[in-house]
C-alpha cells in the first residue's frame, strides 16, 4: 500500500468530484480560483496514482 501526500487543494478538487463527478475543470477552477489546465494536471495526477 502507498501512501500519498494530498495539499489542501487536491482535497478540495476530490471533495467538489465527489459531490458531482461530473464537474467540469472549468468549473472547479472557477470554485477554487484555479485554471483549467491547473485542474486537469492535478486529477490527472491524483488519477495515475490511483486515487
Amino acid at each position: 500500500m502507498q501512501n500519498y501526500v494530498l495539499d489542501n487543494t487536491d482535497v478540495e478538487i476530490l471533495r467538489i468530484l465527489i459531490r458531482d463527478c461530473r464537474t467540469s475543470y472549468t468549473s472547479i477552477g472557477l470554485l477554487i480560483g484555479m485554471s483549467t489546465n491547473a485542474i486537469k494536471t492535478r486529477v490527472t495526477r491524483l488519477v495515475s496514482q490511483g486515487i
